[in-house]
């Protein structure tokens, strides 16, 4: 009688810990992640300095990680997601750092940046897959 007892405290205690486990380790990777993040700022402020360029403006949403950003993508029509950027356009100039969920994903409107990318510097960049 007693095994059956314990039987359902012990697993209780084992689902616990490992509830606490997988919070160490989500609170881990997103120390991590940040900590990462702001090396990486640091790196790129300095090479920008080092070769007397300046860094892409980034776009500060109101959410952490630009969350309300990547929102506005995702509730938009096709036609309404180019409005955001000629706003974004509007506020940074045409080339920005959207910034989403912590990655750089820089977005440029401008002509000749366009020019280069599709005619001399294709593979240059990463592409997605293609359909």
């Amino acid at each position: 009688m007693a095994f059956n007892l314990l039987l359902p405290i012990s697993l209780f205690y084992l689902h616990g810990s490992w509830l606490l486990i997988l919070a160490i380790l989500a609170l881990y990777h997103a120390f991590r992640g940040t900590a990462n993040n702001i090396l990486i700022d640091r790196m790129n402020t300095l090479r920008a300095s080092h070769w007397n360029a300046k860094l892409v403006p980034r776009v500060r949403g109101q959410m952490i990680l630009n969350i309300d950003i990547m929102l506005a993508w995702l509730n938009h029509r096709d036609e309404d997601v180019g409005r955001l950027f000629v706003n974004q356009q509007r506020i940074h100039g045409n080339t920005f750092n959207t910034r989403v969920l912590g990655e750089d994903q820089i977005l440029s409107l401008d002509p000749v940046v366009f020019d280069y990318v599709m005619n001399t510097g294709f593979d240059e960049f990463e592409k997605g897959a293609v359909n």
